[in-house]
């Protein structure tokens, strides 16, 4: 699974040195999804490295955290409208 995510985004890597520079790359920086991908890379290549794991993991809380108050911010609006 991993390998055919890496193939198919082989452009995402933990150094972002080829990020493009402006405004593109305030959109690339914040994207959870590269940092999840890079902590999965790093446990399956490179073994534990401390750094992109907790990257992985605040953007994984992130992204719950997220989801979690949009989601309760809907049910609050649904049950005050009965």
């Amino acid at each position: 699974m991993i390998a055919l995510v890496h193939s198919l985004c082989p452009s995402i890597d933990t150094h972002y040195s080829s990020m493009p520079s402006g405004t593109v790359s305030h959109v690339y920086t914040p994207d959870p999804m590269s940092y999840l991908l890079a902590a999965l890379r790093s446990l399956l290549y490179g073994g534990w490295q401390a750094r992109p794991l907790l990257q992985g993991f605040a953007a994984t809380v992130g992204v719950d955290v997220a989801s979690l108050g949009l989601a309760l911010a809907a049910l609050r609006g649904r049950v005050a409208r009965g």
